[in-house]
């Protein structure tokens, strides 16, 4: 049986087809080549976009498992990860994906990208995407070359990088083109950044190996020590985050639940604490940061000082939002200190406004 092919379509109607093909690829081309921003913090990867402001939070964390041969594959990432924290079994690891700014589980992090990059477009597949990505000032270029290759390897065609500060002075709509200083501290869970803004650039910034998690650390730490109570650090972030404040108000007899295990006979034990003795046990981390921060200032430039005596401190980051925390830096620091809102989120909405 012979088979003959016939053309369904004559000369005018293939270039209107072709036509049509051109549009449609341009236009899938522009859907896929979208911009997105990312920011890789210890607690939390964050993704965003143009104009859209935050639009994924996913915990950085994953559950893994390693078996006999050695073969590693993943279980759960993100916020499914974070809530399996302290109940896995002994053959499954829970570990943080970033550390200090630095990627630590490069598998598990490109494979949580690809998820969030599916939730965001809603499709499997995409191509010729566009990320920026917010960092600290002071990224060598050995870090930067590990992001380049974990965006390459989660598809990515073209990677930017935006100074996480000045992303955050973008977002708040600050005129740093000016010879003007202009001072930002971003609280995150493990790490304190610190940037001096002038002239459109970072003229001196720090890294503090010191936030949100050092509080939670002197929770358990005082909690252990006053009442041989031992909690977990998830439990006592969750305290610190629904209780906690900066300032200790005695006269507050509001009664807390809180659950951990005894150290005197190592049950699980329940204790009614007052409000303020959960902000008590968070005043020595408090303290430390503010011995870091003011370390900081002490060696800044003159002129810069007079300038931020000007124009204050602008305290953003997810670690920044206890009670009271503003108030207790201006009366450390005997400057002006400005929270806006969200201060979790700025640096990704910035880093949307600069693509």
């Amino acid at each position: 049986m012979k088979i003959t092919c016939k053309p369904i379509l004559n000369q005018g109607d293939t270039q209107t087809h072709s036509l049509c093909l051109l549009l449609f690829l341009h236009k899938s081309m522009e859907l896929s080549s979208s911009n997105y921003c990312f920011d890789f913090g210890s607690a939390n990867i964050r993704i965003g976009a143009f104009k859209s402001g935050v639009l994924l939070t996913e915990a950085s964390c994953a559950v893994t498992f390693t078996s006999e041969d050695g073969e590693r594959s993943v279980v759960a990432l993100g916020n499914s990860a974070l809530e399996m924290y302290g109940r896995l079994p002994k053959v499954l690891q829970h570990s943080y994906l970033v550390k200090d700014g630095n990627l630590v589980d490069v598998e598990s992090t490109i494979e949580l990208v690809r998820q969030l990059f599916i939730q965001v477009q809603e499709r499997l597949l995409w191509a010729n995407q566009q990320v920026t990505i917010c960092h600290s000032a002071l990224m060598n270029s050995e870090e930067r070359n590990g992001f380049i290759h974990l965006m390459k390897l989660a598809g990515v065609r073209r990677v930017r990088f935006v100074p996480r500060v000045l992303a955050i002075a973008s977002a708040l709509e600050l005129d740093i083109q000016e010879p003007q200083g202009r001072c930002i501290i971003d609280v995150g869970a493990h790490l304190t950044e610190i940037g001096l803004i002038s002239c459109g650039v970072v003229v001196k910034s720090v890294v503090l190996k010191i936030g949100g998690d050092t509080f939670s650390q002197s929770l358990v730490r005082y909690l252990r020590k006053k009442y041989a109570l031992e909690i977990s650090m998830r439990q006592a972030d969750r305290l610190k985050e629904q209780y906690g404040a900066c300032i200790v108000d005695k006269q507050n007899q509001t009664q807390i639940e809180v659950r951990g295990r005894s150290l005197s006979d190592n049950f699980p034990a329940l204790r009614y604490l007052n409000q303020s003795e959960l902000c008590q046990g968070l005043q020595a981390g408090l303290n430390m940061w503010l011995s870091a921060v003011t370390e900081f200032f002490e060696e800044v430039p003159i002129e810069l000082s007079t300038d931020i005596v000007q124009t204050g401190i602008y305290l953003v980051g997810g670690g920044s939002q206890l009670d009271g925390f503003d108030w207790m830096l201006s009366q450390r620091v005997k400057f002006m200190v400005f929270m806006p809102d969200n201060p979790a989120e700025l640096c990704i909405t910035g880093a949307g406004q600069k693509i």
